[in-house]
């Protein structure tokens, strides 16, 4: 039991990493010409606050681990828009394999 939550944890942590990962031109708009990072696009702790939408869909196993976890994201990150579907495994799987954004 133990894991198949981890598991669920990993998954749902690399999905919502691989899906913000932010595009070259705005990490710019953060950092002033010194070097020095500016306060502007930071968050209260220091990282860079993001905006977007993250949309996830897959196993029911995983649903409330994802809730969980997208809880926690929607507070260290309120502007980014997260969400997981639960549609089976064999759904996410097809979703995954036709790369679905």
């Amino acid at each position: 039991r133990i894991w198949r939550t981890s598991a669920a944890i990993a998954a749902v942590a690399l999905i919502a990493t691989a899906c913000a990962g932010g595009d070259d031109e705005s990490a710019g708009d953060a950092t002033t010409g010194e070097g020095t990072t500016s306060e502007e696009g930071m968050d209260d702790d220091g990282g860079e606050a993001l905006t977007g939408t993250v949309v996830a869909a897959g196993s029911s196993t995983v649903l409330p681990v994802a809730e969980y976890v997208l809880e926690g994201y929607a507070q260290e990150q309120p502007d980014v828009d997260a969400s997981y579907t639960s549609i089976g495994s064999g759904g996410g799987f097809e979703r995954l394999c036709v790369e679905t954004d």
